[in-house]
Order: C-alpha cells, then sequence, then structure tokens
C-alpha cells in the first residue's frame, strides 16, 4: 500500500512521505511543481506547466527542463502522479493529506451566521459548524508558502500571492467569525484570543481592535483596553496617516470614563473570586441577538425563568454588561414576592438608578415640569427633572399621578407589582 503523502503549505513547505520527510527534489521547481498540481487539483497541458515555471526560457528548453523534472518527481512519489505525454495531474486517489484542503473544507462548511450583526447563532449543528472553525483556524498556521521562493518564474509567483491572499481572506473571516461567535455567547476569553491572532494577520484592521478593546473591558482589563486604543492610534497615524473613526473614539471614551460597569468588579460577591460565566453561551446569544432586533425596531420581552440557582441572575447580568459595553443604557430594577409597600418600586429603582449614572453635576431637586408622582417621591427620586432621558419621561407617563393609586370601589387597593 502506498504512503501518505502529507502537504503543509500554510507557513511554510513542509512535505513528508509516510513518517519522513521528502528529500531528494531536483530543483525548488520540482517542489513548486508538486504544490502547484496539488493545489489546483486537476490535469494541466505541459506546455502550461512549462510556460508556469520557465516561462523566459525558449519553447524547447523549457520543455526539456520540465521533462527532467517530472522523472525526478515520478521517482520520488510514483503513486501520487498522473503523468502522460501530453498532460500531468495530481492523483487524488492515492493516499494523501494537504493542509489547504482542509483548511477550505472546514471555513466553507462553516454556516454559524454571525458574518451580520444581529445574526442568529443558534442552530441545530452550531456545535459541529464551530468545531470546523476552530479547526480551520489552527489548520492556518500562516501565510501560503511563507517563505518560499524561485526566481525567474512570474507566472508561479503571480499564482502563489494570489493564492496568498485568497487563503489569508478567508483565515480572516473565519477568526472574524470566530469573536464574533464567543462574544456574542459572553465567552471573552476565546474572543480575546481570537482578536489577538485577527490582528496579527491584519494590524490595521480598526474594527478589530475596537472588538478586542470591548473584550478587554468587559473581563476587568480597563488599562489594557485603554492601551490598546493607543496602539491602534498610533499605528493608524504612522501607517496610514489616519485618525481612528468616531466609533473607536467614543468606545475609548466609555472605557476610559465609565471604569465600573464594564468590570467584572460589579459581579464581585461579598466573599471569594468571580466565578467563571459558562453554559449559557447559547442563551447569552440569544438575549443579545433580541437587544440588536430591538435597534431594528423589532422590540421584545424576554422572560428567563428556570430553577433557583441554576444561573438566571448571571445570566441577565453578564447580557447587561455587555450591552452597556456597547454604548445602550440598561434600566435595572428588581422586585419579590414579599417587597416593600411601595408602588413601582422596580420602576422607581430601574430610573434613580440610570439617573444616578454619569449624572453627577446634574441638580439635585426635581424640576417644576416633573410629574406629580415624582413631586412626591423626593425621598425615591433625588435626581434632577432635567436630567432624565427622553426614555425615562416616556416612562413616567405610564406611572399614575398618586404615590398609592385608588382602586375601584369594593376592591381593595393594587400595589405595583405585587400579587393579588
Amino acid at each position: 500500500m502506498a504512503e501518505v503523502l502529507r502537504l503543509k503549505l500554510l507557513g511554510g513547505l513542509h512535505i513528508t512521505l509516510g513518517e519522513a520527510e521528502l528529500k531528494g527534489f531536483v530543483s525548488r521547481r520540482a517542489q513548486a511543481l508538486l504544490v502547484y498540481l496539488a493545489v489546483t487539483g486537476r490535469a494541466h497541458f505541459r506546455d502550461a506547466l512549462a510556460g508556469l515555471l520557465w516561462g523566459e526560457l525558449p519553447q524547447r528548453r523549457a520543455a526539456g527542463n520540465l521533462r527532467v523534472v517530472l522523472s525526478n518527481l515520478r521517482h520520488l512519489l510514483p503513486n501520487h502522479l498522473t503523468i502522460t505525454r501530453q498532460s500531468v495531474e495530481f492523483n487524488r486517489d492515492a493516499p494523501y493529506w494537504l493542509d489547504v484542503e482542509e483548511f477550505e473544507k472546514r471555513v466553507r462548511s462553516e454556516e454559524l451566521g454571525v458574518r451580520g450583526e444581529g445574526a442568529q447563532l443558534v442552530t441545530p449543528n452550531s456545535q459541529l459548524l464551530t468545531r470546523n472553525l476552530h479547526e480551520a483556524v489552527e489548520l492556518y498556521q500562516g501565510d501560503f508558502l511563507e517563505g518560499f521562493y524561485i526566481s525567474k518564474a512570474p507566472a508561479f509567483e503571480e499564482w502563489m500571492l494570489l493564492e496568498q491572499e485568497r487563503l489569508r481572506q478567508m483565515a480572516l473571516q473565519a477568526l472574524h467569525n470566530l469573536v464574533q461567535y464567543h462574544t456574542l455567547r459572553g465567552e471573552y476569553a476565546a474572543g480575546i484570543k481570537y482578536a489577538t491572532r485577527l490582528l496579527a494577520l491584519d494590524p490595521w484592521r480598526e474594527e478589530a481592535h475596537r472588538e478586542l478593546m470591548l473584550l478587554l473591558a468587559l473581563t476587568g482589563q480597563r488599562s489594557a483596553a485603554l492601551a490598546q486604543y493607543e496602539k491602534c492610534r498610533h499605528l493608524l497615524e504612522t501607517e496610514l496617516g489616519l485618525e481612528p473613526l468616531e466609533e473607536t473614539k467614543a468606545l475609548y471614551e466609555r472605557i476610559r470614563s465609565t471604569p465600573s460597569y464594564h468590570s467584572v468588579a460589579s459581579l464581585r460577591p461579598a466573599f471569594g473570586p468571580v466565578l467563571p460565566f459558562v453554559g449559557r453561551g447559547e442563551e447569552h446569544a440569544v438575549l443579545v441577538d433580541w437587544w440588536k432586533a430591538t435597534q431594528q425596531g423589532e422590540g421584545r420581552l424576554a422572560l428567563v425563568e428556570g430553577e433557583a440557582g441554576v444561573g438566571k441572575t448571571r445570566l441577565v447580568e453578564e447580557v447587561a454588561r455587555y450591552v452597556r459595553a456597547r454604548g445602550a443604557i440598561v434600566l435595572e430594577g428588581h422586585c419579590y414576592e414579599f417587597g416593600g409597600n411601595l408602588p413601582y418600586q422596580p420602576i422607581a429603582e430601574a430610573l434613580r438608578g440610570c439617573l444616578s449614572r454619569g449624572r453627577e453635576g446634574s441638580p439635585s431637586h426635581p424640576g417644576s415640569s416633573a410629574s406629580p408622582y415624582f413631586r412626591t417621591s423626593t425621598p425615591l427620586l433625588r435626581c434632577g427633572w432635567r436630567s432624565y432621558p427622553s426614555c425615562c419621561q416616556s416612562c413616567v407617563k405610564c406611572i399614575p399621578t398618586s404615590p398609592n393609586p385608588s382602586a375601584p370601589p369594593g376592591r381593595p387597593p393594587v400595589r405595583g407589582f405585587s400579587r393579588p
């Protein structure tokens, strides 16, 4: 039985037959011809191959050189090439392994749907597709035929450079998809890993710098996130003569001015370290996907239910941190079955928490235009009415004008969010 031929072309050129490195090539052009035949995967006329590798020589001399190389390859690999008087083809029926082929196969099977913002990630076969994508980026150890060169063969060099760029773009897209996938699932450490690899391949990709800044901030690495912005700004200025986009500047300012809510410190328990967020990636992705849908005018209501201790609160907190880091305003209110007697307490708590963040300089007494409910609830809300964002003013319109609205005759008073 023929031994397995293994060709590793991503990150250099390494050829083995069985367990040993394949040696004995008559020249680098012999290696180049084997690579070309294996990657293209089809038959080529002899004249075309002679022009590919010896295009600057007369036809007769180029054909003679091709015969020498083919004789060498037939001796080294008698089972892996099909050679006739007119054409040459790589024999795919012989045992072989080609990293380029495996890489492309895995990337093209990837259908996670993370190319667009707000894409749906949860699919019946998402686990298999994600594994394929992880395997693809592990196969990509560097540019196609990195460091390989043959002189006076412009046609081969042109083909090699085109393949390099094509495969590099596939790798960049795969890494981008993995960053999006892990970020939407709340798996920030994995997102950082792939964002760093993406920037190593394409350091001028500004959106990748933004993603890495966000991920660093979400894992509590605020200084590293700010340093990443400076690295991005310096690179764009020195290499391209450009400034960062306004979107990048805005993210930098949010991280710089709000160090607390981007950090995991807000989730730290009274005693002990913060436990990693695991096992709720699909639910995290769904909630983030719904939030993105609301930005397109598709309002959603999400109810998270489950047994005590399964991680409902942590899931909601992680999603809230994610959307805050994206610049959203998050209103948080809590209500319990055996809560206090204050009606609409969760709404008041949510508005109070929103107004207390980032508005320390606002007036400390309610304005004259405030709803009567808030004018009579100054112990509850000690924030200036004029500092209310429009979303809060819209919420206030839904609240009755008395702290304890009267019930219809014959029925007891109804208290906000309490059970009858």
